[in-house]
């Protein structure tokens, strides 16, 4: 493991990757803040978490901070698949929904299906229809 330079007379911010100001972090990343706001809420800065994160984990901040992010979404989608099985908490469950959408990029699908008469459309609608490629075959009989 390469050990991050520090500056001559920096202070050491985090003491290795038991000390408790990372867990701090790491519950802030779980809920999805970006470094910025991490960094906002510890009152330090980025490069010092950067460099911190290399020095107490070995390796680069956008990768700790997705590990811990990809945990989030897991727990996130664990508590929906709870909430889904156990209707007693109705308030959580839109909040449940409301992360999935805009959190998880989970959104409703819908199909749509149409009914169309062909029997009363002529030979050339059907060939236009069949050119367009919505699924219509045409049995030509000339």
């Amino acid at each position: 493991m390469k050990l991050v330079k520090r500056e001559p007379g920096a202070v050491k911010i985090f003491n290795g990757p038991r000390d408790p100001k990372w867990r701090r972090v790491e519950r802030l990343a779980i809920a999805g803040c970006s470094g910025l706001e991490i960094t906002g809420a510890m009152g330090i800065n980025k490069d010092t978490l950067y460099n911190a994160c290399k020095e107490s984990f070995g390796m680069l901040w956008t990768e700790k901070k997705n590990e811990w992010r990809s945990h989030g979404n897991s727990k996130l989608r664990e508590a929906q698949f709870n909430v889904a099985l156990n209707e007693e908490h109705p308030k959580s469950a839109d909040m449940l929904k409301f992360l999935g959408k805009n959190r998880l990029k989970q959104c409703e699908q819908s199909a749509v299906t149409i009914d169309i008469d062909f029997s009363k459309m002529s030979l050339p609608e059907l060939r236009k229809m069949r050119a367009l490629d919505i699924g219509v075959t045409v049995d030509e009989e000339d």
